[in-house]
């Protein structure tokens, strides 16, 4: 399975919680380059996720004061 594959490849670096690595890791395979989350640790972590997934974490927080 390629997200598993992926995940594994992933998991020393990222050192997320399996979910939480198993949902970036399945975003970056489907070609995501934002996502969004209240999950405070993949918030911690937004800086080494762009950097290995080129995937680009935004808080709702984040979200809000662009509409705001």
């Amino acid at each position: 399975n390629e997200v598993l594959e992926k995940a594994v490849l992933h998991t020393e670096r990222l050192r997320l919680r399996t979910l939480n690595l198993l949902h970036v890791v399945l975003s970056s395979i489907l070609g995501c380059k934002v996502f969004f989350t209240l999950d405070t640790d993949i918030i911690n972590k937004s800086e080494k996720i762009k950097e290995e997934l080129d995937i680009t974490v935004v808080t709702i927080n984040q979200l809000y004061s662009i509409f705001k």
